[in-house]
């Protein structure tokens, strides 16, 4: 509930095929939002009714948003033109 690094499991969670139901707290938010994940407050109340949205249409909506999302700027390919970038400019 606390801290500024974004949890590694939220990208493969993006490319997984399934809901993500986060809290609404920096961590996540630096990557998510309502077009990614379905977002909660950090209550169990909240986090309960995040999965019942989840488990409806709405959990379609965001699955199709975070995929494109991860195809976009965080997949393996993404991943590799940005390091040979680097690479580049260091060498």
């Amino acid at each position: 509930s606390s801290g500024t690094n974004t949890p590694l499991k939220i990208y493969e969670q993006l490319a997984s095929g399934v809901p993500l139901v986060a809290t609404k707290i920096y961590s996540h938010t630096q990557v998510l939002d309502n077009k990614v994940a379905i977002l909660v407050d950090p209550t169990s109340k909240d986090m309960a009714r995040g999965i019942l949205e989840a488990l409806s249409g709405k959990g379609s909506d965001v699955t199709l948003g975070a995929q494109k999302l991860y195809n976009d700027k965080y997949s393996r390919p993404v991943y590799e033109k940005k390091m040979r970038k680097l690479l580049g400019l260091l060498s």
